[in-house]
């Protein structure tokens, strides 16, 4: 019974070792970054069924479907890029796998991109929220109707980088220019340059007549997100 039982843990302790160094990749050499803000080590990394199982120095006898010679070479996980613009570019078929980001060691995108078509709705939700909470007052329809029609005016809406741009060639003629923004911190800053500032969905029609769209010279959409940006074209023609 005795010699049973050691033979078994014997065959268990040959077997298993075996089956553990086994993978499907086998990263060797490389100079591990494992993003905890420790300093890099020389290390393996194996990885089995799309997940990292091992990290350190693993047996030469080790096996793997892929084996990568990282000698010299960084070994990191993927980088998170958390405000991407890339949106209307991979969704393209032609660029759909990215593979400028994966050169760059990005392997996932934050959904700034999708975030930005919902802004409108979550400001407006915001803003209401903040109304009721009484932290800023809304605007009476009789404030509203007492300032006094624009009429040649230029309007930029959106007031984000490129919106600024725009304001700062228009200094001179700011008694003449117009913000709409959801943001009511770059209301503000449209309102320190001297431009009159609104916080308004430009996605809705009554937002662009309330600041008398047809009286206007131009206007000019800054608006990163292309699809609201092509709305809004669309409702000032």
């Amino acid at each position: 019974m005795k010699r049973f039982t050691l033979s078994a843990v014997a065959l268990l302790a040959t077997a298993s070792p075996a089956l553990a160094q086994e993978y499907d990749v086998l990263i060797r050499g490389g100079t591990v970054y494992d993003g905890s803000g420790a300093p890099g080590r020389r290390a393996d990394v194996a990885i089995r069924d799309d997940r990292i199982v091992a990290v350190g120095t693993i047996p030469a006898t080790a096996t793997a479907k892929t084996m990568v010679d990282a000698r010299g070479r960084i070994v990191a996980p993927g980088f998170i890029d958390p405000h991407s613009h890339a949106a209307p570019n991979i969704q393209t078929p032609e660029l759909a796998a990215a593979l400028p980001m994966l050169h760059q060691g990005i392997t996932t995108l934050f959904l700034t991109p999708y975030l930005v078509a919902l802004a409108p709705r979550v400001a407006a939700g915001i803003m209401r929220r903040l109304r009721a909470m009484k932290l800023i007052a809304p605007i009476s329809v009789r404030e509203a109707a007492d300032a006094p029609p624009l009429k040649g005016h230029l309007i930029i809406i959106g007031f984000g980088p490129a919106g600024q741009a725009v304001g700062q060639t228009l200094e001179g003629v700011a008694d003449r220019v117009a913000v709409i923004d959801l943001n009511p911190g770059l209301i503000r800053k449209a309102k320190e340059l001297g431009f009159a500032g609104h916080i308004g969905d430009s996605t809705h029609a009554d937002v662009l007549e309330h600041i008398d769209l047809a009286s206007a010279a131009a206007a000019v959409v800054t608006v990163p997100d292309p699809t609201a940006a092509r709305g809004i074209v669309e409702l000032i023609r």
